[in-house]
């Protein structure tokens, strides 16, 4: 399969291992998304086809997803579609993507955590190792998020890290509007933080 040394690049922190996971461990994170991202209470703060699917619908999309990460990867365009697995167990994704990265330098990224896994500082350490290989691995020169401006717990994360906003724009949630609040991260910013240092990272 062209491209398929991406499967190559393993992360792995304190309690957590980062791949593109194999055919057979996508069926695992089907399970994990099924079973719930947030309250059902709750606003969408991801997209939307991840919600009130089926194990199989979801299966597919990932498959189909992560896959055509693979396919179209370009040194100017491209997308590293990471499972987070915690005590072998896919319990969300962190996907790293860039555009015009050899000149550019900068990379974005965004995640989502199963439900059961939530509040105990998972969705920071996946964000940071994320941020560790992008910053020390990749030499990057500036990092980007977003989040809804309700998306308390996201912020919060993007504040310890380091990240200062970036603007704010109105757009459309499931019909209404709402303020989607970006924030950068320059490499100078995380490397200087004394509580989340460099990490250091194995890659396999």
């Amino acid at each position: 399969m062209q491209n398929d040394w991406l499967y190559s690049i393993s992360i792995q922190t304190k309690r957590l291992l980062l791949k593109i996971p194999q055919i057979d461990e996508i069926s695992l994170l089907a399970i994990t998304a099924s079973n719930g991202i947030q309250p059902e209470n709750q606003p969408h703060f991801q997209e939307d086809a991840l919600y009130d699917k089926s194990k199989e619908e979801l299966e597919m999309k990932f498959q189909k997803d992560i896959e055509g990460c693979i396919a179209n990867w370009d040194k100017n365009d491209w997308h590293i579609p990471f499972t987070i697995f915690f005590d072998n167990n896919a319990i969300g994704m962190v996907t790293l993507f860039a555009k015009r990265f050899p000149v550019a330098r900068g990379f974005g990224c965004g995640y989502w955590i199963g439900s059961d896994h939530q509040g105990n500082g998972l969705a920071t350490e996946s964000t940071q190792a994320i941020l560790s290989f992008g910053f020390g691995k990749l030499h990057a020169r500036e990092a980007y998020l977003g989040a809804w401006s309700d998306n308390i717990p996201s912020l919060h994360i993007m504040e310890k890290l380091g990240f200062i906003p970036n603007g704010e724009y109105w757009m459309e949630r499931q019909g209404k509007a709402v303020k989607d609040r970006r924030m950068r991260l320059p490499s100078e910013n995380f490397k200087t933080l004394k509580r989340f240092h460099l990490m250091e990272l194995m890659i396999l």
